[in-house]
Formats: C-alpha cells, sequence, structure tokens
C-alpha cells in the first residue's frame, strides 16, 4: 500500500506552486534587466577645436507614418522630390519597434529602445542623459523649440529651455492639427524666435490608419502635407540644416509597429550649408541624432549610437577625420562600458584605431549570472518533471536512455536559442515539431476510434506497414534523414530545418488516418508526459504550425461526414470549420506572396466596389445560416433570415459612418449583451438565452474589425462545441488523470490551437518565408502590429480617445475567445489542462530570457508569447466564471457543512 504523502506526491500535488516559483525567480531577476532600461555610459565627448558649426540653425521636420515609399514617390510628393537636386538623400533603416514614439525618441536621443518601451508608445519618456537637443538648449548659442504631436512632448515636456507647443488634436484629426503645427512653425521662421526646432505632423498617420495607405483619402493627404512642407521650406534661412525625414513607414492596411520592410524602412532629405547637394547615403535612423551635434559643434553624447554621415557633407578631408574620430571616441567609450558591464574586456578595440564593426548596435547584453540561473531553471524543470510522471518504481535500464534522450532535447532546445547568431530557422524548426506534435499525437484518431477503422489492418499492405512503423515509430529513421539531408545540403541548419518541415508534414497526414496511434510507439507509459512538457516549455514554439494538423484531422472528418446518411445541417459545421482552416492555414505567407491575403480579407471595403459588396452580402449571409443552423441543430430559414438581416444593417452603417447610427448600434449591441446574461428558468437552472450574446457580438466585430471577422466569428463560435461533440468521443473523460496523458494532452491543446485559430483568421499570424535554408517559419509568427485600428472611431465623434479606441479594437477578440472557451467548457470540456499548459509556456519563455538581450527578436518572440499565454488563461477563467453563474440553482439550499463541501469540490470540478 503506498504512502498517503510522499515527496512525489507532494510534487503532483503542489506542481502549480512549484511551477510559479520557477516562474518568479528568473522573472524577477533577469526579467528587469531584459525588459527595462539597461545602464547607459554617462558624458560627453567635446567637439574637437578646429572645427566649428556650420549651421546657425537646425529644424527637423518629421511626416508620421510616410515611409521610404511614399517619400521618395515622385507622383505623391512631386514638390519635395523636385528639391532632391538641392539636397542629400538619406535611405535609413528604424528600430524594429515601428510605432511612432519608439521612432522619434531613437531619431532625436540616439539611444536605441528598449524592447519594454513598445508597450509605453503613449507615454514614452525621456531615456535620461543628454542628446543633442538637451545640449542645444543648454548652450546659449540656440534657442530650442518643438511644435507637434503628444509624442515629442512626452519625451521632451519635463526638459528646462525646451519649449513645446502641442497641436494633436486627437485620433480623428487628420488637417486640423497638421494646419496650426505649420502656422506655429511658419510664425517661428518669421519671428526669428527659436534657431533650433522640431517639427511633428502626425495628419498621415492617421489618415493612414482610418483608410489605409492605398486609399484616395491618403493620397490627398500626402499631397496636402506635400504642398504644405514645400511652403515651410521656403521660409527657412539658407544658412540652417533642415531634414525632412518620417519616423516609420505603413503596410497598405495602415497597420504599423511590426519590423516588416515597408514599415522599417523610412528616408530623409537633408538641406543646409555644406551638405553636397545630390549625395546620396543609407544609414540607420539614428544618424539624425549624430547629424545634430556634428552641424551645430555641439559636445557628443556618449549614450548616442549613430554615426555622422560624411558622405553628404561638403567639408574638406581633414575635418571630417576630425569628426570621424570625435565620433568613434565617444562610440569608443560607450563599448568599453557596455563590456565592463558585461564583464568583457575591451581589449580588441582600441581609440587610435577606427574598427564601426567591432561596436554593439543596441545596449543591451547579456549577463553570465542570468545565464547561470537559467540553467539552474532548466536543470530542476528537468529533473521535477521526471519525478512528477515516473510511475514508482525501480529504475530500469531503458529508462537511462529516456532520460538522457530528455535532457538532450531540453538542451537543444535552449541551445538553438542561445545560438541564433548561427541559425535563427533551427528553434523556428524545433517549434514547428514542437506545435504539430501536440496537436497530432493528442487529437488523432485511435485505432479503434470508428468502426470504419477496425479493418484499416487489412487495408494496409504489409510494407506500408513495415514504413508507417518506421516513420511514426522510430525516432532515428528521423536521425538518419537530417543526417542524409546535412550530407546532401552541406549545412546543418538546412537539414534540420527542411528535416523538421517533412516531419510536420508526415505528422499532420499522419494525425487523420490514425497512423500516429497505429503505428506510433513510446519506450515508457510516462514518454508521452515528457515530450508534452518539452513541447509545452519550448518559448519559440510556433503556434501556426499547429493549424496543420487539425486541417488534417477536420478534413477527415469532413469527409467522413459527407459520405454518411445525415442531415446536411450535421455537415454544415465541418465543412464550414474545413473552410477556415484552409483559409489560415494557405493565407498568411506574406513574405511569400508579397502580400498577407488574410489582412487582405480583413481590410476588405464593401463599399468600395460591386465585388465587395456582393461578395461581403454572400458571406454574412452564408455565416448567419451557419450559425443559426447550429444554434438550432436544423435549417431555420426565418432565423437565419432574421440573423443575416441584422448584420445587413451594421453594413450600412459602417458604409454610411454615421455617428448617431453607429451609437444607436452600440446601445442595441450592449442590451443584447445584458439579456444574454439574464437566463431563463429551466429545470431549477440558469440557462442562457441561445444566439443574444453571439448577435451582440458579431455586430461588434463587424463594425470594428470587418465583415471577413465577423464572418469567422460567427463561424467559429457555433462551432467549436460541435466539433468538441466529435472528438470527445475518442477521448476517456473519466479518466483526466496522470495515467492518461493522451486525454489530458488533447484537452490542453484543442482550446489553444482553437484560439490560434481564431487569432489567424484575424490577420494577425504569420506563416512561412523564403529564406536560405528554403522555406521557413516566419521571423514574426505572431505580429500584433497588425492590429486593425479603424473600428477604434466607432462611435466617436471627432476625436476619440485613446481608452475607447483600445476598448473597441480589444474587446471583441477578449469576447469572442471567452464564448469559445464558455463553449467548450459547456460541453463538458475540463480547462485546468489548458490553463496548465499556458502556465507551462510562460515557464519556458521567462527560463530563457537569459539569452535573448543579444537578439531583440528573441526578446519579443518570448514576451509575445508569454502575454499571449496570460490572455488565454485569463479568457478561460472567465469562461469557467461564466459557467459557475450558469450552473448555479435559481435557489439556494441550505447552508451546511455536507453541502459546502459539494459546493467546494464542484467549484474544483469546474475548470
Amino acid at each position: 500500500m503506498e504512502p498517503k504523502s510522499d515527496l512525489q506526491g507532494n510534487v503532483r500535488k503542489y506542481w502549480v506552486a512549484i511551477v510559479l516559483v520557477l516562474i518568479l525567480v528568473p522573472l524577477t531577476y533577469t526579467g528587469p534587466h531584459v525588459l527595462l532600461d539597461a545602464p547607459r555610459p554617462e558624458g560627453n565627448i567635446q567637439p574637437p577645436p578646429e572645427l566649428s558649426a556650420s549651421s546657425d540653425g537646425f529644424l527637423l521636420i518629421i511626416l508620421d507614418g510616410m515611409g521610404e515609399n511614399i517619400l521618395l514617390d515622385e507622383e505623391l510628393m512631386p514638390l519635395l522630390n523636385s528639391r532632391r537636386s538641392e539636397s542629400a538623400t538619406m535611405q535609413l533603416r528604424t528600430g524594429p519597434l515601428t510605432l511612432s514614439a519608439t521612432c522619434v525618441s531613437e531619431m532625436m536621443t540616439g539611444v536605441p529602445n528598449s524592447p519594454i518601451d513598445g508597450l509605453k508608445n503613449f507615454n514614452l519618456g525621456h531615456p535620461g542623459g543628454d542628446d543633442g537637443w538637451t545640449l542645444a538648449a543648454k548652450d546659449e548659442r540656440y534657442s530650442v523649440g518643438m511644435v507637434g504631436s503628444y509624442v515629442t512632448g512626452n519625451i521632451y515636456k519635463e526638459m528646462d529651455n525646451i519649449d513645446f507647443v502641442n497641436t494633436f488634436k486627437g485620433h480623428a484629426d487628420y488637417y486640423e492639427g497638421d494646419l496650426e503645427t505649420s502656422e506655429v512653425l511658419s510664425g517661428w521662421m518669421a519671428d526669428q524666435e527659436y534657431n533650433v526646432i522640431s517639427a511633428h505632423f502626425s495628419g498621415p498617420d492617421k489618415v493612414g490608419h482610418k483608410w489605409g495607405t492605398t486609399d484616395q483619402e491618403y493620397d490627398d493627404k500626402i499631397r496636402d502635407i506635400d504642398t504644405m512642407i514645400s511652403t515651410l521650406l521656403d521660409q527657412v534661412p539658407n544658412t540652417w540644416t533642415v531634414v525632412v525625414t518620417a519616423d516609420h513607414g505603413m503596410t497598405d492596411s495602415g497597420s504599423h509597429g511590426s519590423a516588416e520592410d515597408i514599415t522599417r524602412n523610412v528616408a530623409a532629405f537633408v538641406y543646409g550649408p555644406n551638405i553636397i547637394n545630390g549625395s546620396h547615403v543609407y544609414g540607420e535612423q539614428t544618424a539624425i541624432a549624430a547629424l545634430l551635434p556634428a552641424v551645430l559643434n555641439l559636445p557628443f553624447p556618449v549614450q548616442l549610437h549613430g554615426r555622422v554621415a560624411l558622405d553628404i557633407l561638403d567639408l574638406p578631408g581633414e575635418q571630417k577625420d576630425s569628426i570621424e574620430q570625435w565620433n568613434w571616441e565617444a562610440a569608443y567609450n560607450r563599448q568599453v562600458f557596455v563590456d565592463a558591464q558585461s564583464g568583457v574586456e575591451s581589449s580588441d578595440i582600441s581609440l587610435e584605431k577606427i574598427e564601426w564593426e567591432k561596436i554593439s548596435s543596441g545596449n543591451v547584453f547579456s549577463r553570465t549570472s542570468d545565464i547561470a540561473l537559467s540553467i539552474v531553471n532548466w536543470i530542476a524543470i528537468a529533473v521535477l518533471s521526471i519525478f512528477a510522471f515516473r510511475p514508482r518504481g525501480q529504475w530500469k535500464a531503458s529508462e537511462g536512455i529516456l532520460v538522457g534522450l530528455y535532457g538532450l532535447t531540453l538542451a537543444s532546445f535552449v541551445t538553438s536559442n542561445a545560438l541564433l547568431s548561427y541559425s535563427a530557422m533551427i528553434p523556428r524548426a524545433f517549434g514547428a515539431i514542437c506545435a504539430v506534435w501536440l496537436v497530432s499525437w493528442s487529437l488523432a484518431k485511435g485505432k479503434k476510434d470508428s468502426q470504419d477503422d477496425e479493418q484499416d489492418d487489412k487495408i494496409y499492405p504489409p510494407w506500408f506497414s513495415a514504413l508507417a512503423g518506421l516513420t511514426f515509430g522510430g525516432f532515428y529513421i528521423w536521425l538518419a534523414l537530417t543526417a542524409l539531408l546535412w550530407l546532401i545540403f552541406g549545412t546543418l541548419s538546412q537539414a534540420i530545418v527542411v528535416g523538421s518541415l517533412v516531419w510536420a508534414l508526415v505528422w499532420s497526414f499522419g494525425s487523420c488516418t490514425g497512423l500516429i496511434t497505429r503505428f506510433g510507439s513510446t519506450t515508457h507509459s510516462y514518454t508521452p508526459w515528457l515530450l508534452a512538457f518539452a513541447a509545452f516549455t519550448f518559448g519559440s514554439i510556433r503556434l501556426w504550425f499547429a493549424l496543420i494538423p487539425l486541417l488534417f484531422i477536420v478534413v477527415e472528418i469532413t469527409f467522413k461526414q459527407i459520405k454518411k446518411d445525415i442531415a446536411l445541417s450535421d455537415k454544415i459545421p465541418f465543412i464550414a470549420l474545413s473552410g477556415l482552416l484552409i483559409a489560415a492555414v494557405t493565407l498568411v505567407h506574406k513574405r511569400i506572396f508579397d502580400s498577407h491575403l488574410m489582412l487582405g480579407l480583413i481590410d476588405m471595403e464593401w463599399s468600395s466596389s460591386i465585388t465587395n459588396a456582393v461578395t461581403s452580402i454572400l458571406l454574412l449571409s452564408i455565416a448567419g445560416i451557419i450559425a443559426t443552423t447550429n444554434m438550432k441543430q436544423r435549417f431555420d430559414w426565418k432565423a437565419s433570415s432574421l440573423f443575416s438581416l441584422w448584420l445587413f444593417c451594421g453594413l450600412i452603417v459602417s458604409a454610411l459612418e454615421n455617428t448617431n447610427l453607429e451609437r444607436l448600434l452600440l446601445v442595441m449591441m450592449v442590451a443584447l449583451y445584458i439579456l444574454s446574461v439574464m437566463p431563463k428558468k429551466e429545470e431549477n437552472r440558469f440557462t442562457p438565452p441561445e444566439g443574444l450574446a453571439l448577435a451582440a457580438l458579431s455586430m461588434q466585430v463587424l463594425l470594428t474589425w470587418g465583415v471577413w471577422a465577423a464572418t469567422c466569428c460567427l463561424i467559429l463560435i457555433s462551432c467549436v462545441g460541435i466539433l468538441w461533440e466529435h472528438l470527445k468521443q475518442n477521448i476517456d473523460l473519466e479518466q483526466v488523470s496522470i495515467t492518461s496523458p493522451r486525454t489530458v494532452i488533447a484537452l490542453a491543446v484543442l482550446p489553444w490551437t482553437l484560439l490560434i485559430l481564431w487569432w489567424t483568421l484575424l490577420g494577425q499570424v504569420n506563416g512561412l518565408q523564403y529564406c536560405f535554408e528554403g522555406i521557413c517559419p516566419h521571423p514574426r509568427e505572431l505580429s500584433p502590429g497588425a492590429l486593425v485600428l479603424k473600428g477604434g472611431y466607432l462611435g466617436a465623434e471627432g476625436s476619440p480617445s485613446t481608452l475607447w479606441m483600445a476598448l473597441m479594437v480589444a474587446s471583441p477578440v477578449v469576447i469572442s475567445s471567452t464564448m469559445m472557451m464558455y463553449e467548450l467548457r459547456k460541453r463538458g470540456m475540463f480547462l485546468r489542462p489548458y490553463i496548465a499548459s499556458q502556465l507551462l509556456l510562460i515557464l519556458g519563455c521567462v527560463s530563457l530570457y537569459a539569452f535573448s538581450p543579444e537578439y531583440p527578436r528573441l526578446v519579443f518572440v518570448l514576451t509575445w508569447n508569454m502575454l499571449f499565454a496570460l490572455l488565454q488563461i485569463t479568457f478561460a477563467l472567465l469562461a469557467v466564471a461564466f459557467f459557475y453563474f450558469f450552473s448555479q440553482p435559481l435557489k439556494s439550499k441550505p447552508r451546511g457543512k455536507k453541502t459546502t463541501e459539494v459546493s467546494n469540490q464542484s467549484l474544483r470540478l469546474l475548470v
């Protein structure tokens, strides 16, 4: 008889607390180092005595949301481009955070952003220390004035001797704010009040968010800005240096924030004395910050990244050499500081020899203590997982091989992220394997899943069975294939990436045919637990790949349902889900198709053409029929017609853009949401009225995200419960325990995969791209920078507040996700494994933070995956709360000890 309490039992009992401790340790030690502003060197390098100011003043004009493709377009901006012969042209690259505040900050201060700065976009302050603008404000030769968006004000409003005029009129101000900026700037030029000026014109960005960059509204705005800036340039003294540039670019749909080339590539026109007219250079956006002290003869801050663009300066060679050495001295001192912080000696660089390639491009670095802590954390993860999942009993010799392979797998996962400089694709390939295995193995049909499968052993010939056994049951066959590919390609990264994608396709196919469960084998009963633990804790897991095996599974179910002699209404949910999955798997490869086709569907304006109008009406009609059919489990043409008519009203209101009509629909939506949580009495329990919440949500999504999003929302929410009803026939829900890994992992995986599907259908996920290895996972799989902001203008007359915009864009996503989780829980799915899996994902991400400072993209991936996991936990808990509410009796029972015990037990089981 086993003891009632032992160490292994306590580990299993308190594993959540253990996981939280393992999360908190690196989060509280390494997290601040990675996510908070890094220490920066202090001090300034005085300009060489032989140099003097080449300009009497400096004017920086920032055009918000106008990338290189717009600024250099001679048709859109004919006036500015006609002046290019009188200026130098700089083609610049922004940092990876293409938000207004982050780009303006780097451009003006020269200090690279920390990853956390993206979350501070609407209130990003000064990084501290000196920059060209603060130094000019302290210099009696100069007077500094700034005009325009709140962005510049947030950065410099606390600085002495810098005057700021805020002309930001709100998110719906397309012309008024820019006109006032122009008038203020023109007045300053006439009065000669300031001679160091920045002017930020934010109108183009707002127009782009509202209408996209391919709409006539955007073209009209750009031509207006072109005329306005050209007029202003005529008022600037010839002895000033003028820079006209942009903070970032925008996608066709009017989004930015992510690291796409179209958002990172900007241009700058530089006018003034000692500027070589017609010259052309390439560089980083921080080059603008470096140019300011060079032309005004100010000290060069050590913390300022950026090289002075000497190739555009018309100066004698000895003066250029002096500027280069001055610039290098600041960079050298900065590098010495960075190396000292990370415990590295700077003996390989010297003040006398200029070697720019040895200068770090950013101000973040890895600490040995963080790496040591991470290694300890991963050892603890490995030991505790083996200890928790391994059954009691003496060790067998074969278990040593299993434990060794498990440790090697975790070490490979960690090392792949630590060595991104060797290959950025290997961890993505491993992430694809993790996602595909979790879905394929847990949701794949078993050998006896249906009567149709009982004859499969007779159908498959012996040679096929032998091949399938090797493919799905042999680790070494895939190891041998990778080695063969290594010999063929000559590089390990190509072999791993290609082999991983081949494996992903094969196993996805095996999930629908049952070959995985038929021929797959495990050496020990707890092997699946270890594999799942490794997969869920892999911070670089590629979520989109989970949709590939789910597509195979759902399509296979759909074909079988079509063949059955059942009502059409019973086939529709699976046909609809198959269609959504096909779209999600095929329309998200923007680096292959040169455009994100899913975002194109999201951005579709029904009133822009007859084709779009017909398509929109057809999509909403189909979605209305599918949703009402699924709710009523039969065709109900009256209900479908009413539902579609309701959606058509939203379609018309969205085209009219009438604030009063939008507000009327918002009031009706709120009323429907309220009615949906005022349930009717049925068998002494609360039962929510069917369809009211879905009607409100579909209208909200239609008005904020568009027709395609509303269509997907209706179909997905009305179908997920039916899919689960089908899948759970092959899952033993009576055995949700450590002895049934397939059941528990399936419960953890399905809600997670469905949310990924929903996020993908919103255009927020990228799929594949071309790369050195061939076809690879996209570097920024999750892309929150592609959020559609047009819905933020819903019901807001004049200028919507930032809070209102965030509410209108985010609330439908929250409600949709919660409703999906509620549908699953209502139909008997326990959500505790799902919540647990997301905790493991957070654990894996935070345990990899130590290796991320050298790789900004890894910081973003890990942070966003953690945020996405936290959101999913929130959705699940909200769903459980609603389920608990609707599961309560209408009349309370006497409050006794027994009743309380039963209620507490029921509450635990709800999750």
